[in-house]
């Protein structure tokens, strides 16, 4: 995270009010710096990017899943289910970004510092878009409520919207179809 840093969320939350006035002063100019740079480089990001910004906020998105594929291509995804409203869950995302090959590229999850553990349900608090120049290609970091970071070096994002995911234990009984494509469109 180049902007919301765990840290300065951290002195944030501090206890002492002098602490907490000047973090949250730092993190109101965290927040415009980002805003600029964002504007700063939003026509070069990829659509589904821009469409992803202009539609939703991962803002205490809660973190579903992650996975992992190499056998036919880089691919990594995470599963969010965004906020909800009292009475409806949120929406569902599928983000799956092409990550970038070589040594600059790939997915890097940074740990959670040692006063905090991996715990079960993970939200994501902030999140930031960025373009690597000097390497060719952007980058979407993650923080996470558990302290770790997530940041992802890639060339493409694809975004889904899906309307269910369900453990095993939970897969609904019964058929389930689709429109044909005519129909869909």
């Amino acid at each position: 995270m180049k902007y919301f840093k765990p840290e300065l969320l951290a002195r944030c939350r501090s206890r002492d009010d002098d602490v907490a006035d000047a973090a949250a002063k730092e993190w109101d100019e965290a927040a415009d710096a980002y805003q600029a740079r964002f504007k700063a480089i939003e026509s070069l990001l990829p659509g589904e990017v821009t469409r992803l910004c202009s539609r939703f906020s991962l803002h205490d998105a809660k973190m579903l899943g992650a996975a992992f594929a190499t056998r036919e291509g880089a691919l990594f995804g995470i599963l969010l289910q965004l906020e909800g409203v009292p009475g409806h869950l949120g929406e569902i995302l599928q983000l799956n970004y092409h990550p970038v090959a070589g040594p600059h590229g790939g997915v890097n999850v940074k740990p959670p510092d040692s006063s905090s553990g991996v715990r079960r349900d993970v939200w994501v608090l902030y999140d930031e878009f960025d373009l690597d120049k000097e390497h060719g290609f952007f980058t979407h970091s993650l923080l996470l409520s558990d302290g770790r970071e997530i940041e992802v070096r890639f060339h493409g994002l694809v975004l889904r919207l899906l309307d269910q995911v369900v453990t095993p234990t939970h897969l609904p009984a019964g058929e389930r179809k689709w429109g044909t494509a005519e129909a869909v469109g």
